[in-house]
């Protein structure tokens, strides 16, 4: 099974490779049948690149929520940005049910949790059965707002293409405009400044989880706010 890292690097390779087709198609340098549509392959870029971003920050949570679950870790001895993301899930679970008694788990968990007797043990993909942390939706802010309910601060240096990538994608996927139509406006030094800007952005969330799980931010002693000090870069 690939890591979050590997997962990554390999759909950037991939997304990276399709850019290169294309600019290779578009200088001469490859020869095409007449049916392929260069302005619809631009657009699959821009799908291309919104997936990448979308998988990458599902499993860096996933990833973080296996770390809590596997360490055991008592109520008192979470972080506060856990502890808050903890009561929110079982306030939503409830809220969520017309029948209290298909929370009835859930509510025997949180009172063992709160008196100590039980530990924070929430798979990612239990919790946003009830709880969302968003809906589908991913640019550079709502990841930033996302990653600090984990007590995670990621900077302002690079993501400022992704709301632009994000406008794209829902673009096509509403079928506001055609693969073609929308291609036709897209040229090669566009995407190749929105390719670098994901990459940099999701390499810092990448490092920051890392962080996350090697200095055992979720637990209380450590529970100062995750901000990243080893990155350098001017905000737009």
């Amino acid at each position: 099974m690939y890591s979050v890292e590997q997962d990554f690097k390999l759909r950037m390779f991939e997304a990276t490779g399709l850019i290169k087709l294309i600019k290779d198609i578009e200088d001469g340098n490859v020869t095409s049948p007449n049916q392929i549509n260069i302005p619809v392959l631009r657009s699959s870029v821009i799908i291309n690149l919104y997936n990448i971003i979308e998988s990458t920050i599902t499993q860096t949570l996933t990833k973080l929520h296996a770390e809590i679950n596997a360490n055991n870790v008592l109520y008192d001895d979470l972080s506060r940005s856990i502890k808050d993301l903890a009561l929110i899930y079982f306030y939503k679970h409830k809220e969520k049910r017309a029948d209290i008694h298909n929370s009835i788990d859930v509510l025997h968990h949180t009172v063992d949790l709160l008196r100590g007797t039980g530990t924070f043990n929430v798979p990612y993909s239990e919790m946003i059965e009830s709880y969302q942390l968003y809906s589908g939706n991913l640019d550079a802010r709502s990841i930033r707002s996302v990653m600090k309910k984990y007590g995670i601060v990621i900077s302002e240096s690079f993501g400022e293409k992704l709301k632009a990538i994000k406008d794209g994608r829902n673009t096509l996927a509403h079928g506001n405009k055609s693969f073609e139509e929308f291609g036709r406006d897209l040229v090669i030094p566009r995407l190749e400044e929105y390719i670098a800007d994901v990459e940099k952005f999701l390499e810092e969330v990448i490092l920051m989880g890392n962080k996350f799980i090697n200095d055992k931010i979720y637990k209380q002693e450590s529970a100062s706010s995750l901000v990243p000090n080893v990155l350098v870069g001017n905000a737009d």
